[in-house]
């Protein structure tokens, strides 16, 4: 507005005339797409192409604040960097893996109760009972695709993926006691690597490991393949699938027996699975090459992946894994053991690694051409009451097992002994396989011990290395007991060779009670928390957040001035070399003397820490010159306009709160579209105060349209399990689809198709199909998605950085009278009037901004380049959103500017009618004097941290907007292939990473557009423009929020609840997406906002204008 007009004393060197504000107003008031851009050429007044001297002087200091204020978001992004790993490493830590492994000859146990069978003739734990196996994976296989579903009603369509294995629908009815279907329950996080790791060791996954599933290391933990390989050989095992396999077992399965396949691209259906087909026949035919053979087959899991479920594409590959099966179960001959199975399930939209129901709850068929089981025994011996079984699916209740029961129940039956770390219970239904009711219970009862003495033995040694740790307790308080309670009745079992059989099962089931005793104790401890390195990394984060309100409220200097560098420099020194003395002090500590601290742990706690004291030991001594009352003061937080401080800390406590609860956490994002509304309310307020009616209408339409643009931005939304009922899906298609809207336009088909556009659709359905599956037109969309990615990350970029400036000079000829740059002639005489030349500068009142905007446009096409189509829409939303902020912002600013020069002009004229009256003139000068002195005092600065910590709350809500939840499974891995046919391990993970994190890149890449939107580049007397101590404030209390709700986060998730039931299935990922926001946000601040985009529009205003930005 006018009273922030500069006069153009720098602006317009080397014209003729300056025009008077007024003029000037006129023409820089247009919004920004009419600013004309030109060559910097061009933007010198007069087009004067030579340098200008005191640019020239400066230009080496023009970049000092810009480079001082990277060094210190630099350093408060390496404190949380160190504070998040110290946490981390207490929090996330990785099971304990003890490298022990089992051997046939260390058994531990006396079998003399089962001399009577002959079973001591074998030479390992159990004696063989098949000899060959076929292992068969077909990922993602849902429990609902296997099973068979006659009940379904009449009038409702069947889905796609459920009766397409008829193969097992038929072996259940013709064949009962040869053909076992299992409820394969799977323990999250449900990704591929995890669960192979799980059904070969028989071990406990961890929530940490599931970023490792994209890069598979070598498994070194016992597992019955590596025993499988010791026993029989390498050359007996014949693998083709998944490489993830290869990954897991380089030494067993790279041979000439391994067909192994590239895994991660979910666009291919049907390579892989080919290529499977393709070996798997050859080896059914010839059995004689092996006697482990193991087919993974992915085009089930890369179908939910692209099209969902429910689709289509998913009844073809079903039917083609039914076809397999055909072929696998007429080949195998009588000593072959047939295992179906998948290593976990899919959501409503094909995704998985979280622990909903659908994608934990995996089928498994058990096949065998001699008699697996007699169902009788079940019930004779009352077992039945100590298994698990189903819920009705498809009118029938079927047994339910964990996915790492399989570990002891097949080494066991290959004649193998059980890996070390298995945890796993054996399947009683496979050694009830004996005609006699009396074997059949004592091979049951054998096995099941054996299992029981393994778990035991592991437990053992845990205890050895752990003896304070929390299973160790457990082993002594819980479940300890079981296993010697048992042991005790078996001894006296073995006195008595004629014991009954309700003896044995009375035995058998003291063992399984101890199993599922000590595997439900683990799951609840899953794995050591370290606390001290908890403690560690959340004190570290807390005490930043001081450091950083410090230096907002007290320090106040423009970035990382000289004095406060070598301060931190010399702490971070002085931490490094007394790290390797502070172990031996922290080891006095009893709670310390457990933790896994180790040097490197040391050397970062030590670096973090005394980089900190050095900060407050440099504002100590450099605080005094600041201490004036308002300047210290932390209310200064809470000033105009009124409640708006007040306002922003009330949000910024609630959002802590949130982690106060695992519910606040699932139904987060309503919170946050309550902040937001409530600042739209707020706001109104605040726009009804704006004393210029223009600027109140507009501030009031601005403030409504925030509020309807947050409330379309809440309709997009995706579900996670517990939210229930409460939230309806409409991110995708439907709530059991994860396709492209082409799919949904093509599903309507009431009875008027041909009026519909779903016709229209359907008739371009080849190419859209050929476009998405990753068909013939592939390319097409490859190629124009690689075009736009090279305008956003290179062509716009070079553009701007060339041409950073949306300014424009244009020079009139105007008659010499004329007002306000209006032509109309003085006279009316014949004569012509006599002219001047005027040059006006337009996009001058927006120079900063304007050019700001046009950098965070060309972020904001990188980033929708990597978001589902209705993400990009979400995130369109979320621009305009962000411009009408920062404009509303400039109008209050501007409002409160001219509400305090109204309120200092009547203060002077009080004064000077008050010198009127008075016949001393000096003093009624002084008086007046003092006055205007003590209204400037009083001159109203912005409050930053509201519209700060609003910016901050939009990148939470459009993160939920696009798809988004704080669960692995809502990762949109699909993202990982746009623009690349097959995986690229250096662009598809920053693919993956831009489509999650991408709504806080674009919310940190705006935040200097609060300050710079609208202001004109006025400088003092001086050539002066001050800037940076705002965009310094700014940052910080960007980080500051953003920091103190990740140390809530920890609080709450490492502190109050790291035993509660949802640890990992809530919080957890809430914290590691709170991290992962927070380390993004400060590394866009460091790198794109301050160091490149910032930089670079300073610089070239400064150059332009012959000013000087600080």
């Amino acid at each position: 507005m006018a009273q922030r007009t500069p006069p153009l004393g720098q602006a317009q060197a080397q014209t003729s005339a300056t025009p008077s504000s007024a003029t000037l107003r006129s023409r820089t008031t247009a919004t920004t797409t009419s600013h004309r851009t030109t060559t910097a050429t061009a933007a010198r007044p007069n087009g004067a192409k030579g340098p200008v001297s005191s640019v020239q002087k400066t230009a080496s200091k023009e970049r000092a604040p810009s480079i001082r204020l990277a060094k210190l978001l630099l350093w408060v992004f390496l404190v949380h960097v160190g504070a998040i790993y110290l946490f981390t490493r207490g929090f996330l830590l990785s099971r304990s893996v003890l490298d022990s492994k089992s051997e046939c000859s260390n058994s531990n146990m006396d079998e003399s109760i089962f001399t009577d069978q002959g079973l001591d003739s074998n030479k390992c734990w159990y004696p063989q009972q098949y000899k060959k196996a076929v292992v068969i994976v077909i990922d993602a296989l849902r429990f609902d695709f296997v099973v068979p579903h006659h009940d379904l009603p009449d009038d409702e369509r069947e889905p796609y993926y459920l009766n397409k294995l008829p193969v097992i629908h038929r072996l259940l009815e013709e064949q009962p006691d040869n053909t076992l279907v299992y409820q394969f329950v799977a323990d999250p996080p449900t990704t591929t690597l995890q669960r192979l790791k799980a059904l070969t060791t028989g071990t406990l996954p961890t929530i940490i490991d599931a970023g490792s599933n994209f890069a598979s290391s070598a498994l070194k933990e016992d597992n019955w393949l590596a025993q499988f390989e010791s026993s029989r050989g390498e050359d007996r095992i014949l693998f083709m699938g998944d490489d993830t396999w290869t990954g897991l077992f380089p030494s067993v399965l790279n041979n000439n027996n391994s067909h192994a396949f590239p895994s991660l691209d979910t666009h291919d259906l049907d390579t892989l699975d080919n290529g499977v087909i393709k070996a798997l026949g050859p080896a059914l035919e010839d059995p004689s090459k092996w006697d482990l053979l193991i087919a993974h087959f992915l085009g089930v899991d890369h179908c939910g992946h692209t099209y969902g479920p429910n689709d289509p594409h998913m009844a073809v590959k079903l039917e083609q894994m039914n076809d397999q099966l055909e072929k696998v179960f007429a080949s195998v001959s009588d000593d072959t053991l047939v295992l179906i199975m998948g290593d976990h399930g899919m959501n409503g939209h094909g995704d998985h690694g979280g622990d909903s129901d659908d994608e934990v709850e995996a089928g498994m068929v058990i096949y065998s051409k001699r008699k697996l089981l007699d169902a009788s025994l079940l019930d004779r011996f009352s077992l039945g009451d100590t298994l698990q079984y189903t819920k009705p699916v498809g009118g029938n209740v079927y047994r339910t097992v964990q996915q790492i029961d399989l570990v002891p129940t097949l080494s066991l039956l290959l004649g193998l002994p059980i890996p070390f770390n298995n945890l796993g219970s054996v399947i009683p239904e496979l050694f009830l396989s004996a005609k006699d009711p009396k074997s059949a219970i004592r091979d049951l009862l054998r096995a099941t011990r054996l299992n029981a003495a393994q778990v035991a033995t592991y437990f053992e040694s845990y205890m050895e290395l752990h003896p304070t740790s929390d299973i160790a307790l457990a082993v002594e308080m819980e479940f300890g007991e079981l296993f010697k309670r048992a042991e005790t009745f078996m001894r006296k079992l073995g006195q008595d060779p004629q014991a009954k059989t309700e003896d044995l099962a009375k035995a058998l089931k003291l063992y399984s009670e101890y199993l599922r005793t000590s595997l439900s104790s683990c799951k609840r401890i899953w794995a050591h928390f370290d606390v001290p390195l908890m403690a560690a990394g959340g004190g570290v984060m807390l005490v930043s957040c001081f450091c950083l309100l410090l230096h907002i409220t007290i320090y106040r200097a423009v970035g990382m001035p000289p004095s406060l560098e070598r301060f931190l420099a010399g702490g971070t020194l002085l931490g490094i070399a007394l790290s390797r003395h502070l172990k031996p002090l922290l080891l006095k500590i009893e709670t310390v003397q457990e933790s896994s601290l180790g040097l490197v742990d040391i050397m970062i706690f030590s670096m973090s820490t005394f980089s900190i004291a050095g900060f407050l030991l440099c504002l100590a001594l450099n605080a005094k010159p600041f201490a004036r009352k308002e300047s210290w003061s932390v209310f200064r937080l809470i000033r105009w306009p009124p409640l708006s401080g007040f306002l922003a800390c009330l949000f910024i406590f609630v959002n802590c709160l949130i982690f106060a609860s695992n519910s606040y956490i699932v139904h987060e994002s309503t919170f946050i579209i309550g902040f937001l509304q409530t600042f739209g309310i707020i706001g109104l307020l605040f726009s009804l105060r704006v004393p210029d009616k223009a600027a109140r209408i507009k501030a009031i339409i601005l403030v409504l349209s925030f509020m309807a643009m947050t409330r379309v931005l809440s309709a997009s939304t995706v579900c996670r399990e517990e939210q229930g009922d409460l939230c309806s899906p409409t991110f995708y298609a439907s709530a059991q689809q994860s396709v492209p809207s082409q799919w949904s336009l093509g599903s309507k088909t009431d009875g008027t198709r041909a009026a519909t556009t779903g016709y229209n659709a359907n008739a371009f359905e080849p190419l859209l199909g050929g476009m998405s599956a990753g068909g013939q037109y592939l390319w097409i969309k490859t190629t124009l998605v690689r075009i736009a990615f090279g305008f956003a990350l290179f062509i716009g970029p070079v553009a701007w950085w060339a041409n950073p400036l949306c300014m424009d000079i244009q020079t009139v000829e105007e008659p010499v009278g004329a007002v306000d740059g209006n032509r109309k002639s003085v006279g009316s005489s014949s004569t012509a009037p006599a002219t001047q030349r005027k040059i006006y500068i337009l996009g001058y009142a927006n120079a900063f901004g304007a050019s700001y905007y046009m950098a965070l446009t060309m972020m904001f096409l990188f980033v929708i380049l990597t978001q589902k189509p209705l993400g990009a829409i979400v995130l369109s939303v979320g621009l305009a959103q962000i411009s009408c902020l920062v404009e509303l912002v400039d109008i209050w600013r501007d409002a409160d500017f001219a509400i305090w020069q109204q309120g200092l002009i009547e203060r002077i004229q009080a004064e000077t009618q008050a010198s009127v009256e008075n016949s001393d003139g000096i003093a009624a000068a002084a008086s007046i004097q003092s006055a205007a002195q003590t209204e400037q005092a009083k001159a109203p600065t912005l409050n930053l941290l509201l519209p700060t910590v609003v910016l901050s709350l939009m990148g939470n809500l459009l993160f939920f907007a696009t798809g988004h939840q704080a669960t692995l499974s809502s990762i949109q891995w699909s993202s990982a292939f746009i623009g690349v046919p097959t995986l690229n391990y250096f662009f598809s993970p920053i693919l993956v990473i831009v489509n999650t994190l991408g709504p806080f890149i674009l919310c940190a890449m705006a935040l200097p557009l609060v300050v710079l939107w609208q202001m004109p580049p006025k400088a003092n007397k001086l050539g002066i423009v001050v800037l940076f101590p705002e965009l310094t404030r700014l940052c910080l209390m960007m980080m500051m929020h953003q920091s103190l709700v990740l140390v809530a986060n920890m609080f709450f998730t490492g502190g109050m609840f790291r035993r509660h039931l949802m640890v990992w299935k809530v919080f957890a990922p809430r914290f590691m997406l709170q991290a992962s926001a927070l380390l993004m946000m400060d590394l866009v601040l460091v790198t794109v906002t301050v160091l490149v985009v910032l930089s670079r529009v300073v610089r070239e205003v400064s150059t332009v204008l012959s000013i000087r930005v600080v």
